[in-house]
């Protein structure tokens, strides 16, 4: 029988382009028709969906299916949605555990991510994970592999000064704002935020440790933007005018709404300097607006703009490193004991058998059913824990399937 891996298949900042992106930023019940079209074509057991702005991953549990195939099934389903055709070339991919457990460490605790440290990835991690427990669709794999994951996020924000050292998206765009404009400058500033997200929000956080002149906040259920403008002393301006595409009087507009492709793309002139920021993927703005007076810098030429890692971060780079590194060994610890485990079950029913197929007639006649299944359990149990005092002593590493077969051979049992 196939041994279970956790694999993956994905696009990032440094495969894909935002525009190539974009096709892959899912809503909810896309990815949710995207899962179980997954699970009905490929034979996985579990998997968990990550989409932001800067990725679309999809890590699985599977001892039939392969990440090339996944790779086949979400193009086809995503070139459907969009009418086009999609390159193939923009994947990352990972056919071993090892290797997708490694990526997830280091995707989750922010080493993958445009801006060194983001703040935001471990929470749209865990959202996932989350995600993929109320649909059932967690594994043994998959489900360890996350605890390493969150295990490794508190081990680095107790060990080290990493976290301390971090920034996110957000911030970066309000130091690119006073960067355009000049620190004096910004104090005049009228800024409006489009959106009431946790980027949104997230943004919203920071503004303190600026000197703008006016904030605005916008956004489609009004409610919402009306409790964030109390909560961070802030205006509000009218959803219709951002449909509309009225603008006028703002200096910077940062927008952040989820699945409003080109949501702007047609403002009126302005005789003076405008700055638009697009955190949004797929893309709010439409970079056709871009002209003298506008500027317009989407979510990867933020993350560029901006050298968002300090000293004490890239000091703690390498103990975040030395953490993961113990969290990934302790996984293939984990990972070959189960491994062992499986082998050493199969092992007790081969022998529970062997004795009930071999056991003299009479004593089936001495003995009721349930004192000969008693007995049987007990001689298992001994034979099996000699067995597995051995195995478990074995080199620590991930047990090759060669291995794997030379040991189910040599006691006699099959998975």
């Amino acid at each position: 029988m196939a041994q279970m891996k956790l694999m993956y298949v994905g696009i990032t900042h440094e495969t894909a382009t935002v525009k190539e992106r974009t096709y892959y930023a899912l809503t909810e019940s896309q990815k949710q028709d995207l899962a179980a079209l997954l699970k009905q074509q490929c034979s996985i057991k579990a998997l968990t969906i990550v989409i932001t702005c800067n990725r679309t991953e999809i890590y699985f549990e599977s001892a039939m299916a392969t990440p090339y195939r996944l790779r086949e099934v979400l193009i086809q389903y995503v070139e459907e949605v969009h009418q086009v055709k999609l390159s193939r070339d923009i994947f990352l991919i990972f056919d071993r555990t090892i290797d997708t457990v490694n990526h997830l460490l280091h995707v989750a605790n922010g080493l993958r991510s445009a801006v060194i440290g983001d703040k935001q990835i471990i929470h749209q991690i865990k959202e996932s994970y989350l995600v993929s427990l109320k649909q059932q669709n967690q594994g043994t794999l998959l489900e360890r592999a996350f605890q390493a994951v969150f295990r490794s996020h508190k081990r680095i924000l107790k060990e080290s000064l990493y976290k301390q050292g971090s920034i996110s998206t957000a911030y970066s765009s309000l130091k690119m704002i006073e960067a355009y404009f000049g620190k004096e400058e910004s104090r005049n500033l009228k800024i409006l935020i489009v959106g009431a997200g946790e980027i949104a929000e997230d943004v919203l956080r920071y503004l303190p440790k600026f000197h703008f002149a006016q904030i605005f906040i916008s956004n489609r259920t009004a409610e919402k933007a009306l409790a964030f403008a109390r909560q961070y002393q802030i205006e509000t301006y009218d959803w219709e005018y951002v449909e509309s595409n009225d603008f006028s009087g703002f200096d910077v507009i940062i927008t952040a709404v989820s699945n409003r492709r080109h949501l702007v793309k047609n403002v009126k002139k302005s005789a003076n300097k405008r700055l638009w920021i697009d955190l949004a993927m797929p893309s709010n703005i439409d970079t056709g607006i871009s002209d003298y007076y506008n500027k317009v810098y989407n979510i990867d030429e933020v993350a560029l703009k901006i050298n968002a890692v300090n000293d004490a971060q890239l000091k703690a780079v390498p103990i975040v490193e030395n953490i993961l590194k113990e969290e990934l060994t302790l996984f293939i610890d984990w990972l070959k004991k189960d491994k062992i485990r499986g082998v050493l079950s199969s092992y007790k029913s081969h022998i529970k058998q062997v004795f009930a197929s071999t056991a003299p007639e009479q004593w089936t006649h001495a003995i009721d059913a349930v004192e000969m299944e008693n007995f049987a359990e007990k001689l298992a149990n001994k034979l099996v824990r000699k067995s597995a005092k051995t195995l478990n002593n074995l080199t620590s590493g991930d047990l090759t399937s060669q291995q794997l077969n030379i040991i189910k051979q040599a006691f006699g049992t099959s998975l």
